[in-house]
Order: structure tokens, then C-alpha cells, then sequence
């Protein structure tokens, strides 16, 4: 079943979009099926950051919402724009065009239409996961998209007026029976960390689920593509991974470590094309891709049911820890 997954913030500017759509792309390159709804109708955006433009969309969420379309013809597989395998990372966008809008603004059954929409895509697309992007504060949307929703992402900056939202949104959020989780943003350098983390875990008694810097480097981005994928080792992209381990439980290793720790658990006779391999940051069906491209660069071979290294993956794997032996034995 489908891990439905909404993020809210009680104002707006807090950089939800950005986390979503990072976070949705980072779940698609592990292996988890992912699908974005952009319920933000007002003032959609999410379509940006994956590369989509008005003239890609001919169907969008909010002709769904105003009954001229089936949800399913409102889904784009954005992962060729990403460098994702296809059909990993899927949108459903909200329309830009300002008289679709406000056409739905002015009807009330929208929110009930949403969450209506959600079990269809969990029957047609079969996701494990799906994200709502939804409108800022505590509007029909968020209350009934609560009925569908397992997870509430409570974006917050580390603002006064943010964090009496927080207490209202996260409030309503238990009651209702969500498992409530805030993600800090735009946290300036001269804030200490450690110490707002502690301040708002302990203050509201909530989870942190990660912390994402205030950064030039976002700004600069103009929301023209999916920053952790271009910058994978910046601190915003590793807040990022922050989250999906604390949310999801997949621990991040950059795509170096991750060869090494699989060609070793090959080596010592731990994985076989049975039982494939089962570690905490990966997905099964990552690991499919990960072998396929091992096998194809000759690192690995297929023996009796076996993963075997070959004596190019064998070389790699002695590099790889006198490297490592290398850098942690270093101190400047």
C-alpha cells in the first residue's frame, strides 16, 4: 500500500515546493515509485522544477477537480527530465491558466474531489509513495486530505510567526491522527543548529525530520530544475537526505559507496539472485539497476545462481579500501 505523504506549511514562502519535489526525486532514484500531486491549485509550481511548461500540460489536476478529466490523464512521467529510470517519478500538475483557477476557487466540493482522486491513483499507478504539495494554512484541503494522508511534513522557518502556525497545523494534525514530522528551512548560518533543532523538538514535542540551510545557491536556482540532482553533495541536498532517512528509513550513501558495500557483500557470498540484497538505503529494485550496470561494465558475472566480482571488480574493491585507508588515516 501506498505511503500518501502531504506537506503544509501554515504561511506561505517556506520553500515547500523545492522540498517536495527534491525529496519526490531523491525517493524516485532509490527505487521508490513516487507521485507528486500539486493540490497547491492557487499557486501551483511544482511543474517548474520537473521541467514542465504550460505548453506540456494539456490536462492538469484542476480539470480534474472541475470534472472534465479523469485524474489518470492528469499524470506526466517527468523522469526522463531527471535522468530517472521511467515511470519512476510521476507529476500531477496544477493548471497555471488564471480562468481554470478561478473557476475552481469558487466551487466547495474541490477538497472532497482531491482526496476521491488519491485511492484512484493508487489503484492505476501503484506508487509506493505519494506526496501532496498542498495550499499554505489550515483551509478544506488540508482537513480532508487528513482522511487519505498517513504523514504531515510541517515546513517551517525559524520564524515567530511560522512557529504559532506550526503549533495550530501540527495540533489539528494529531488530532486527526496524521504522524506529525517538521522539516526546518532556511535556517541562517549564524543560527545555531543543534540548538534550534532541540528548542522546536522539545517545544512542540515533535520530531525534526531534517534542516535545510538558507542558501544563495537555492535562490540562484530559480526553480528551473531539481537541485539535490545537481548538486548532490551540497548542504541542502544532504538536508534532504536527512529527511528520507528519518521519514522513510533509507540511509543515503553516494553512489561510490554504495558500488563498494555491494561488490563486498558480492565478494563474501552474501547476495545471490534469490535473495538479491536487502540493506537499509536501497530498494530492491535499485539494487536490479545497480547489478544490471555492474553486470555490463564487468565488474560481476552470474555463476551457478551466483553473483560472482570479476577480476576487474576484485581490483576495485582493493583500490577502494587502500583509498579509504588512506583518507581516514590522513589528518592535516
Amino acid at each position: 500500500m501506498a505511503q500518501v505523504v502531504m506537506a503544509n506549511s501554515f504561511r506561505g514562502g517556506t520553500g515547500k515546493s523545492t522540498i517536495i519535489s527534491n525529496l519526490a526525486s531523491y525517493l524516485a532514484s532509490v527505487g521508490m515509485k513516487t507521485v507528486v500531486v500539486d493540490a497547491d491549485v492557487i499557486s501551483p509550481g511544482v511543474h517548474a522544477i520537473f521541467g514542465l511548461d504550460s505548453t506540456s500540460m494539456s490536462t492538469t489536476l484542476t480539470d480534474y477537480l472541475n470534472g472534465d478529466a479523469r485524474i489518470s490523464e492528469a499524470v506526466y512521467d517527468v523522469s526522463t527530465n531527471l535522468s530517472l529510470t521511467e515511470n519512476s517519478l510521476l507529476l500531477v500538475p496544477g493548471s497555471i491558466t488564471s480562468t481554470t483557477i478561478a473557476e475552481l476557487v469558487s466551487q466547495k466540493k474541490t477538497a472532497e474531489r482531491l482526496v476521491k482522486g488519491i485511492p484512484q491513483l493508487i489503484k492505476e499507478f501503484k506508487p509506493d509513495v505519494i506526496m501532496i504539495d498542498t495550499h499554505p494554512g489550515l483551509n478544506d484541503e488540508f482537513l480532508v486530505m487528513s482522511d487519505v494522508a498517513h504523514v504531515l511534513l510541517n515546513i517551517v522557518r525559524p520564524d515567530n510567526q511560522d512557529y504559532q502556525g506550526l503549533r495550530v497545523s501540527a495540533g489539528v494534525a494529531k488530532k486527526l491522527g496524521m504522524k506529525n514530522y517538521v522539516v526546518l528551512n532556511k535556517i541562517h548560518h549564524q543560527i545555531k543548529q543543534p540548538k534550534l533543532r532541540q528548542t522546536i523538538a522539545s517545544t512542540y514535542n515533535l520530531p525534526i525530520a531534517g534542516a535545510l540551510p538558507l542558501s544563495d545557491d537555492i535562490i540562484l536556482s530559480q526553480s528551473q530544475y531539481v537541485f539535490s540532482e545537481k548538486y548532490p553533495e551540497h548542504d541542502f541536498s544532504k538536508g534532504i537526505y536527512e529527511i528520507a532517512a528519518n521519514v522513510f528509513g533509507i540511509k543515503h550513501k553516494n553512489h561510490l559507496e554504495t558500488m563498494h558495500d555491494l561488490l563486498a557483500d558480492i565478494n563474501s557470498g552474501k547476495v545471490d539472485q534469490k535473495k538479491l540484497w536487502s540493506h537499509e538505503h536501497m530498494t530492491q529494485a535499485a539494487f536490479k539497476e545497480y547489478v544490471d550496470e555492474l553486470q555490463r561494465e564487468k565488474f560481476v558475472k552470474k555463476e551457478k545462481g551466483l553473483y560472482v566480482l570479476t577480476d576487474k571488480g576484485k581490483k576495485f574493491l582493493k583500490k577502494y579500501r587502500a583509498i579509504s585507508k588512506f583518507v581516514d588515516n590522513f589528518r592535516l
